[in-house]
Formats: structure tokens, sequence, C-alpha cells
């Protein structure tokens, strides 16, 4: 429960940095499994997705809340988040090249010399 307007400014400010990281890391994620022409394509479709799973999730966590309370429906939820952290595990792994040390840098800006 909330205790006030100060509490609520609180959690707000964790949001001011929780949002920016995610944000960059999303964009880190797509920049690097994703050709860059279409990365902003590619964002614009997560964030469609995410909005369309929010409008989805939101009122059946509120039927949970009204049904079986606070504590049940909060398990459930930290439930499925750690799924879905257990299964991004094993799924999002780096398929890139591992850089190699001591190439040229002249090389790669400019292969053609």
């Amino acid at each position: 429960m909330p205790l006030g307007p100060v509490w609520i400014g609180a959690v707000k400010m964790m949001h001011a940095l929780e949002k920016p990281l995610i944000l960059v890391s999303v964009f880190k994620f797509i920049a690097a499994n994703f050709d860059h022409k279409l990365s902003s394509t590619v964002y614009l479709l997560v964030l469609f997705v995410a909005s369309i799973a929010t409008a989805i999730y939101s009122p059946l966590a509120g039927y949970l809340y009204d049904t079986i309370g606070f504590a049940n429906t909060y398990l459930i939820l930290g439930s499925v988040a750690g799924l879905f952290t257990l299964i991004s595990i094993f799924t999002l792994q780096d398929k890139r090249e591992p850089k190699k040390t001591g190439a040229a840098p002249s090389a790669a800006i400019n292969p053609a010399q």
C-alpha cells in the first residue's frame, strides 16, 4: 500500500532509472542481432507487441487480484517472470564472432587497400 504522495514519487523515481536501462538493453540487443537498416522497424514492432501484451495482461492481473488476492497474484506473476527469465537465458545467446585481437584498425575501415 502506498504511504502517500512521497512514496508514489519515490517509486516513480525508481522507474526513471529503470526505463532508460531497459531501453538501452533492448536497443543493444536489436542492433546486435538484426540488420542495422531494420533496427528501428524491429524496435517499433517490439514496442507494439509489448503494448498489446500489456493491454491483455493488465485485466488478467486485475482479475487474479480480485479473485485470489494480492499475495497469490504476486507469486503467480513472479513465477511467470522467472520462467521467461530462465527461457531467455538459454534462447538469447550471443552468436556473433569474437573480435580478433591485434587486427589493424585500418583494415576494418577500408578493406579495399
